[in-house]
């Protein structure tokens, strides 16, 4: 997470500037450009762009509503060009026979915009209605094509206010008709985007939190979720760079204009590298949600604890994590602050509140710290469920840093009548011994506790000989 990753070189032919939609966040819209050219030109375009580059995608406005596109992709084509790509809202795609004029001709990469798993959803973010339907007959005729035709398959979903929660919906949509890979992306805030901010362009926090609760990886080749600044907790940061080819010229993207610079980045740790944020959003949301990257050799020797939110089988009298404790236990998505604790210059990280091995998503969770970043991932638990045998065996299969186990205390009645729980003491300390047996490696903690003064030293003993790393008591 964070960084620039590799940006690619790719040529944008621009083949008309209509549409048949008229998306809410269209980023064209005034932009003016005038695309009416005849087949020569768009030939000496394609020659132009093969001496420096191997990928061509066929833009608009609305690419397939100009009848030159098979010929235009025939002679891509013939330049040799790997790969020929298409971007389209899918409408025109309907018709079987442009599906396989283009197959045929040689598009070997076809991008579909869809922004909602629905009529009701995707035609009120394109003002057109019957855009989805038409939308849907292009995606199955692709679909029915891809036994005989081998190309790529995408899918991309602008997030506005209007579909953001429903991204889970979207991946359900995707898989109906074998997409390769679905992209989200926020919009950027110019155009009709602009015109619209506030009903249309969702706040970057929003975007991150719909995300968690998707459940979706986007670290994964199925979906990625970009345009949102890794200050925000982008989990991809990707600029394509865009050689918008005209008749005359060639408009390179320029991907700091629009963009400023504000408090967050005095001192970021990666202000060298970013863009900075688009002037317009800073308008309607301000700097609040953004975090300056803070440099991890800062952080060295100092971890984060993540509360996942999990239950709990013990309800300690002590416990900081649960009602009675003294600060409010944090609302925020797991995944969020995974996110922060990566910004904020963190690479060790341990995963507690209240149970987590009672959680069906600490495997997930663990996997997420990882494609974050963290070098160094452990659990804490009460020790109870290390008692069951295929917990354990998922622990050693993922290879942890290490298990925090919480003791109570070194005697079983002072344990149990903290933890509230009668038997909790034997279980944690049959799982310490499971810890051992599987080389597992744990610390014990202790949180000094009135109840528990005298038996401190008991529990030092008791974790050791069960094969404790490290004893910790903390206040």
């Amino acid at each position: 997470m964070g960084g620039k990753l590799a940006s690619p070189q790719v040529a944008h032919i621009p083949t008309g500037r209509g549409c048949n939609n008229s998306c809410t966040f269209c980023m064209e819209r005034g932009a003016g450009y005038p695309f009416d050219y005849t087949l020569d030109d768009y030939g000496d375009i394609l020659k132009r762009m093969r001496r420096e580059l191997d990928v061509v995608v066929f833009t608009g406005g609305e690419p397939t509503l100009n009848p030159l596109l098979p010929r235009l992709v025939a002679a891509a084509r013939t330049l040799d060009y790997q790969t020929i790509g298409l971007v389209t809202n899918g409408r025109a795609l309907q018709q079987a026979t442009l599906c396989d004029d283009l197959l045929e001709a040689g598009l070997n990469a076809v991008t579909v915009s869809v922004h909602g798993p629905s009529a009701a959803v995707h035609d009120g973010i394109t003002r057109r209605k019957g855009a989805f339907a038409q939308a849907v007959r292009g995606l199955a005729n692709l679909a029915s094509r891809r036994a005989e035709r081998d190309f790529s398959f995408k899918l991309n979903c602008t997030l506005v206010k209007a579909n953001l929660h429903l991204m889970a919906e979207m991946r359900a949509f995707a898989d109906s008709f074998g997409i390769d890979h679905l992209n989200f992306n926020v919009p950027e805030p110019r155009g009709s985007a602009d015109e619209l901010f506030d009903s249309v362009v969702p706040r970057y926090a929003e975007v991150m939190d719909q995300a968690d609760r998707s459940e979706l990886d986007f670290h994964a080749p199925q979906q990625s979720l970009s345009r949102v600044p890794p200050c925000a907790g982008g989990v991809q940061w990707v600029q394509e760079t865009w050689h918008l080819a005209h008749r005359k010229q060639v408009d390179i993207y320029q991907a700091a204009a629009g963009k400023t610079k504000g408090p967050p980045c005095a001192g970021c740790a990666m202000a060298a590298e970013c863009d900075g944020i688009w002037e317009r959003y800073v308008q309607g949301y301000g700097w609040d949600d953004l975090i300056a990257w803070v440099d991890p050799a800062e952080r060295v020797g100092q971890g984060v604890r993540v509360t996942t939110g999990a239950a709990c089988n013990n309800h300690c009298v002590h416990c900081v994590d649960g009602p009675a404790a003294p600060a409010p236990r944090t609302a925020a998505h797991p995944g969020r602050q995974l996110r922060e604790g990566i910004i904020r210059g963190y690479r060790s990280v341990e995963l507690g509140g209240g149970e987590v091995l009672l959680s069906d998503q600490w495997p997930a969770l663990v996997q997420q710290a990882r494609n974050l970043g963290y070098q160094r991932v452990a659990i804490e638990t009460n020790g109870r469920a290390l008692n069951l045998q295929a917990t354990v065996a998922q622990l050693e299969t993922l290879g942890l840093a290490g298990v925090v186990v919480w003791l109570n205390a070194g005697d079983e009645a002072t344990h149990d009548a903290m933890a509230r729980v009668t038997g909790a003491y034997r279980q944690c300390a049959r799982g310490m011994v499971q810890l051992a047996k599987r080389g597992i490696p744990f610390t014990v903690r202790l949180r000094r506790h009135e109840r528990n003064v005298s038996s401190i030293e008991r529990a030092r003993q008791l974790a050791l000989q069960a094969g404790a790393r490290r004893f910790e008591v903390v206040d």
